[in-house]
C-alpha cells in the first residue's frame, strides 16, 4: 500500500503494525474492504502520532496507539456496515440490516416502482380529484364555501 516504510515514533513500519492489529481483530472481509480498513488504520495512526506526547502518556507510542486502533476497527465496521446490536444492562436489542433494493428491480416481489404507481390510467379530468371537493367544477354553488375553507379570497367581479 505505502511505497516505503513509514516510521512513527517507536513504530518502525506503520503498515505492518496496523496489519497486525487488523489480523488480531480476526475479521472475515473481502480483499478491497481489508485494504480500505488497513488504509483507515494507517491514517488514524498518523493522526495519533501528531497528538502523542510521551510525558504523562504511555512511554511508547505503540502502547498508546494499539488500543485506540483496535477500537477504530469497530468504528470502521459500524461506519461502513451500520450498527445492528445494542447491549444494555438488562437487555440486548438487535435489528436486521437494511436491505437496499432497486426501485425498478426485475424481480416482481421487489418492484417498488410498479407498486407505487396509481393503478388508474391517465390523468383525472378537471374537478375529478376528490381532494379538491369539486372546487374546479364549473357552476358549483358551493364555490364560496370551498374558497373559504381553503382560506382563499373569491375573485372580484368586473365593474
Amino acid at each position: 500500500m505505502l511505497p516505503r516504510k513509514l516510521v512513527l515514533h517507536d513504530v518502525r513500519d506503520v503498515e505492518l503494525y496496523c496489519a497486525r492489529i487488523l489480523h488480531r481483530a480476526n475479521l472475515t472481509l473481502a480483499h478491497h474492504d481489508s485494504e480500505d480498513l488497513l488504509a483507515y488504520l494507517v491514517e488514524t495512526c498518523w493522526e495519533l502520532s501528531l497528538v502523542y506526547r510521551p510525558n504523562g502518556q504511555p512511554a511508547r507510542f505503540s502502547s498508546y496507539a494499539a488500543p485506540i486502533l483496535s477500537r477504530r476497527v469497530t468504528d470502521w465496521q459500524r461506519k461502513t456496515k451500520g450498527r445492528t446490536r445494542w447491549t444494555f444492562r438488562d437487555h440486548i436489542y438487535e435489528r436486521p440490516r437494511p436491505i437496499l433494493v432497486s426501485l425498478d428491480s426485475v424481480t416482481p416481489e421487489l418492484d417498488r416502482l410498479g407498486a407505487s404507481l396509481d393503478p388508474r390510467a391517465g390523468d383525472l379530468e378537471d374537478g375529478g380529484d376528490p381532494a379538491f371537493g369539486g372546487l374546479q367544477a364549473g357552476g358549483d354553488r358551493q364555490r364560496a364555501r370551498d374558497l373559504d375553507a381553503l382560506g382563499l379570497e373569491p375573485p372580484e367581479r368586473a365593474a
